[in-house]
């Protein structure tokens, strides 16, 4: 039962911090708002076949409360998000063109695996 709950725990709420018209330069801050460590978190435009390097750098642990900024293209992405346990997360069409956007990673999501 933990593990079915555990992949329903993410959610990714894209929250538009500045509107202003994007440029090349694309803020996105990751905030872990879930009660779980993750280990890894890793995004890829929708059309790639690979994934892209571990945004936490394969070593680190994102806590609870803790954030990580990253900077991306203005692009169509998939995340994969892996907890402590190895529970993967995948949230598909996750779209990246604001200026600058926060996003949440909750308890509460419908995970693709």
């Amino acid at each position: 039962m933990k593990s079915i709950i555990k992949i329903l725990m993410f959610a990714v709420a894209i929250v538009t911090v500045n509107k202003a018209v994007a440029q090349d330069v694309h803020h996105v801050k990751i905030t872990n708002n879930s009660k779980w460590d993750i280990d890894h978190i890793y995004i890829t435009p929708i059309n790639s076949t690979t994934w892209g390097s571990d945004l936490l750098g394969g070593d680190e642990v994102m806590i609870p409360g803790e954030s990580i900024d990253i900077i991306a293209d203005c692009d169509v992405y998939d995340v994969k998000i892996i907890d402590q346990d190895g529970i993967t997360c995948v949230l598909e069409d996750v779209i990246i063109c604001d200026e600058s956007e926060n996003w949440l990673i909750s308890d509460l999501t419908k995970c693709h695996k």
